[in-house]
């Protein structure tokens, strides 16, 4: 995956090639007084990595055991709950799924177990995390992630290393729980009736409003410091989204749009970066305004430029660097 992270005063060099010749859910639901059609939204998914076909089955067993099985009778999901007999189930109005034991005690619930939504009431406390979907038709799990860690709220790039693109200023006072009108240090609108971290990265706070869900961003920054806000390989600029070619003083074409009409989507390079044909390998120089920062990279001291790129030459995984001040 390559996106490209800058900033203002570094040289920013991309590595170019030259050429040769359906799951278990929670639902929100929500209607108007005397119109019976209503808008839904998934906020909870039991096997968001392993959708069931039809004919699959949710069963609550003579043992105690509540299990999802596919079509093929193969259990696809089954909440943990070590020597716990579960008795039965309850959805609550808030949207927590609860599974009871026989002495009527919470032995698992759903609100602990968060996807990509927090509800009112829901907490996100230590070693959970929200995980957004790939997309609005793809519920596996995506890119992006947003935790408490050290005390902070922190949304990044779920890789390896992990690319954070978000961190709270200020140490939390306690275990962020979503409410009317607040998550944390985030103020949320009093109608809010969840809060969702999307496959673009964005954490919003939805509302029911006459036209649909209206989702509103509770991160306080700027549409290109998101990784990917312009896709792999695409520069996000404030006039837009733009290939390397376009930023660069070189005439020559190493880029092209994914999709002319959407920008956004990125773009793609006409010969793919080898790692068997180094010596046929190069940079471009973006020279433009960017307001896209670097918070997590590989650092490599060198001395010059050159350096910079000499190394980024023989770093096979290496797409693109950032050099400034002797690093």
């Amino acid at each position: 995956m390559e996106c490209l992270p800058v900033v203002s005063t570094a040289a920013l060099l991309v590595k170019i090639a030259y050429l040769l010749s359906p799951s278990s859910r929670v639902v929100f639901k929500s209607s108007s007084e005397g119109n019976s059609s209503f808008s839904a939204q998934v906020v909870w998914s039991a096997n968001p990595n392993n959708p069931v076909k039809m004919q699959a089955l949710l069963e609550l067993t003579s043992e105690g055991k509540l299990n999802l099985k596919d079509a093929n009778d193969t259990v696809v999901w089954s909440p943990s709950t070590p020597g716990k007999s579960i008795s039965r189930l309850n959805l609550t109005a808030e949207g927590n799924l609860m599974l009871f034991d026989e002495t009527n005690y919470i032995v698992w619930q759903s609100f602990d177990h968060p996807t990509d939504s927090l509800l009112r009431g829901q907490r996100l406390v230590s070693e959970q995390k929200l995980m957004a979907s790939v997309s609005s038709a793809d519920s596996s799990e995506g890119l992006y992630a947003f935790a408490v860690i050290d005390g902070k709220f922190v949304a990044y790039m779920d890789s390896d290393p992990s690319q954070s693109y978000y961190q709270s200023s200020s140490i939390l006072s306690a275990e962020p729980e979503f409410q009317n009108g607040k998550f944390g240090s985030f103020h949320v609108a009093d109608s809010a009736n969840f809060i969702q971290l999307g496959s673009d990265g964005h954490l919003k706070a939805y509302e029911l409003k006459e036209s649909g869900w209206e989702g509103t961003d509770l991160l306080p920054i700027d549409p290109c410091s998101y990784p990917l806000a312009c896709g792999n390989y695409g520069v996000c600029l404030e006039k837009g989204c733009r290939c390397p070619d376009d930023v660069s003083e070189n005439e020559a074409a190493f880029f092209s749009p994914t999709d002319l009409t959407m920008p956004n989507l990125g773009c793609s390079a006409f010969s793919p970066i080898s790692c068997e044909s180094s010596l046929l390998q190069s940079f471009l120089e973006l020279r433009s305004g960017y307001s896209q920062r670097v918070s997590t990279s590989l650092f490599s001291n060198t001395i010059a430029l050159e350096d910079c790129k000499e190394a980024c030459l023989k770093n096979c995984s290496c797409k693109a660097a950032t050099y400034t001040k002797g690093s």
